[in-house]
């Protein structure tokens, strides 16, 4: 009999221990911030502006979330399930609630490529690139090239631009490459998988027109041979001054097929986003998450979000629910946090041109609420009752010769209301 109960008991207490690990390790995964109606906040890889929820991870252990659920809905915790995806401590997680329902695992190809835009860098040359502090790592937007190898045409001025990921040759042989860009561009091709093979094959030595492709002999690359069904890294960079620009590589198929630019079906990325299958009421609605044994690990209760407003946690992790009216997505919530969002104040005058004087009312419904207006076209501060004064110049000499026009001053200043 004690043969019997003893390997139960050890079986019970082997169970019991790796469910508190598991409890353990969970209940350091929290929702930190979520948007609810997103006009303008940030872009996913579609450039559309969909709700999100992050996702914190305030424990010393990675959490696999293979399995958890998403939800907006207490009665269908599973509602959306995570696929196989790792959360490391300290890393937040953006997951868009778009209604799109993407699960890419983690590393798993999916269709297009990378590109992410660098803004508010002056020069012509790839070099002014990736010697901007900017590079790689603080792209000012990233999005999914789908459709071809080609990026958007005369779009700005002062930009450079990476675009990567892996492109499958469909059949064996000798492909040759060509990039046309405005300005200087580079076309980079890996042996393998492996980025750090990738070799540069071509480039723009000055600047072509869209889809120009012979202006110079070095936007061609020489034969290269590739395998059938193979995944070869492929990076081009621009980099954009002032006037024209664009971007866009093409092949030229074993056999002698021209394909300029490539079509989307033979390109892949491993950064595909995850997207849930509901969307965020912004008038309020619960989001909880929920671990495979169906124990909610964390949650926020149904609250009105205003448009471009997230609410989530300050500090990261543990602290209490705010709003934020500068969003974090994706990094830590360290902006200014409001306790409530309260509604607008009331004007007795509806806005317009008048031409005699007459008094205004301002009002709110919360008598303890502070009203600060300005007359001035500036934003309302309370911390600028005082006024704050520049200088400025509107007379600039035409010629070396002539005389630099004089300093102006001038003041912007806030009010607060008290009566009219």
């Amino acid at each position: 009999m004690r043969s019997t109960v003893f390997p139960v008991t050890t079986c019970l207490l082997v169970l019991l221990l790796f469910s508190l690990h598991l409890t353990v390790r969970s209940q350091s995964l929290v929702i930190n911030e979520i948007m609810a109606s997103n006009a303008y906040t940030i872009a996913d890889e579609d450039g559309d502006y969909e709700d999100w929820i992050e996702l914190y991870n305030n424990g010393s252990e990675a959490v696999d979330l293979e399995g958890y659920g998403l939800s907006d809905d207490y009665a269908n915790p599973f509602r959306w399930i995570f696929p196989a995806v790792t959360i490391e401590p300290g890393q937040y997680m953006l997951v868009w609630a778009s209604g799109k329902d993407r699960r890419p695992a983690e590393g798993e190809l999916t269709g297009g490529l990378v590109r992410e835009l660098y803004t508010g860098i002056p020069g012509w040359s790839v070099d002014d690139l990736i010697n901007h502090e900017s590079y790689p790592d603080h792209p000012s937007s990233r999005n999914i090239v789908r459709h071809l190898f080609e990026a958007p045409i005369n779009i700005g001025d002062h930009y450079g631009q990476r675009i990567m990921g892996w492109i499958k040759a469909p059949i064996t042989g000798l492909y040759t490459f060509w990039i046309s860009s405005d300005d200087n561009g580079r076309l980079y091709l890996s042996t393998s998988e492996d980025p750090e093979d990738a070799v540069m094959i071509a480039h723009v030595p000055g600047w072509t027109n869209p889809r120009q492709w012979n202006k110079y002999s070095q936007q061609q690359s020489t034969s290269i041979m590739l395998q059938a069904g193979q995944y070869y890294f492929v990076k081009a960079l621009m980099k954009e001054h002032e006037g024209g620009d664009n971007l866009a590589v093409g092949w030229q198929l074993p056999g002698g097929t021209l394909q300029r630019p490539i079509p989307g079906a033979h390109l892949y990325n491993d950064q595909g986003e995850m997207h849930t299958n509901f969307s965020i009421s912004s008038a309020g609605e619960e989001v909880f998450i929920t671990n495979p044994s169906g124990v909610m690990i964390d949650e926020i209760v149904p609250t009105a979000i205003p448009t471009d407003i997230s609410y989530g946690r300050s500090p990261d992790g543990t602290g209490n629910l705010f709003f934020f009216a500068d969003p974090t997505p994706g990094e830590s919530n360290t902006s200014q946090t409001f306790s409530e969002i309260l509604d607008p104040p009331e004007f007795s005058a509806p806005g317009g041109f008048y031409h005699t004087a007459f008094d205004l009312t301002i009002t709110h419904p919360d008598p303890e609420a502070t009203i600060i207006y300005t007359i001035d076209g500036s934003e309302p501060d309370v911390d600028n009752l005082s006024g704050t004064t520049y200088y400025y110049k509107n007379s600039y000499p035409q010629n070396p010769s002539n005389p630099p026009g004089p300093f102006l001053t001038n003041t912007f200043d806030s009010h607060l209301y008290t009566g009219p």
